[in-house]
């Protein structure tokens, strides 16, 4: 099992326009874990390996957003 080395995270995107088009394909899900992530909701994500696998409790983590427009 992973031991977790952080509560923060600083999400940077460079483009508005890409996480515009990013957020337009079929199936993707980074609009839905950006909001999870944004409103304090627990993170999962689908993992290569348990080793890998590392799933922050709800408000248990802080994350902030710049993104360029």
């Amino acid at each position: 099992m992973s031991k977790q080395v952080w509560q923060g995270l600083l999400v940077r995107i460079d483009e508005g326009e890409v996480l515009t088009k990013l957020a337009q394909r079929s199936g993707q899900t980074t609009m839905m874990t950006l909001r999870q992530a944004l409103s304090g909701d627990q993170l999962r994500g689908q993992y290569a390996s348990q080793e890998k696998k590392v799933t922050p409790p709800a408000y248990g983590h802080r994350v902030a957003v710049v993104m360029a427009i």
